[in-house]
């Protein structure tokens, strides 16, 4: 398997046909009061999002329920470091043009020894149904 990983990464690299941006704030930016800042860029490129068991949750807020639906992002190996709490946005994609735009918050790494790309656990916000007056 070692001597096939970088042929095995370089095949999952040429399934990444979306353009992806990965940003964070910027700690040096964050308003203590607020929590918002200034995002910086730390991964621009080649990407793929996929969801093999869609995972939804409804979440009640005060002004109605929040849909959340859990994805994948792949990356390759090479990219990041990536942390929980980074924003992914969907810049171009061929094969899905309506996903152009979306935006995905990383909730968790899903990392191992000998991985084909990083994927990166994400939530989506899909939905937002207004509570009744």
């Amino acid at each position: 398997v070692l001597g096939t990983l970088p042929e095995l990464q370089a095949l999952a690299e040429s399934l990444m046909t979306s353009t992806l941006r990965v940003t964070r704030l910027d700690p040096a930016t964050i308003d203590r009061r607020t929590g918002e800042g200034e995002r910086v860029t730390v991964y621009e490129g080649r990407g793929k999002v996929q969801t093999y068991e869609p995972h939804e949750s409804d979440r009640e807020r005060v002004s109605g329920t929040v849909v959340v639906q859990r994805y994948h992002v792949h990356v390759p190996v090479t990219a990041g470091p990536f942390e929980n709490g980074d924003l992914v946005e969907i810049l171009a994609s061929p094969y899905m043009p309506h996903a152009v735009g979306d935006v995905f918050r990383v909730a968790g790494l899903h990392e191992k020894s000998h991985q084909t790309a990083q994927r990166l656990l994400v939530d989506e916000i899909t939905n937002v149904r207004e509570v009744a007056p």
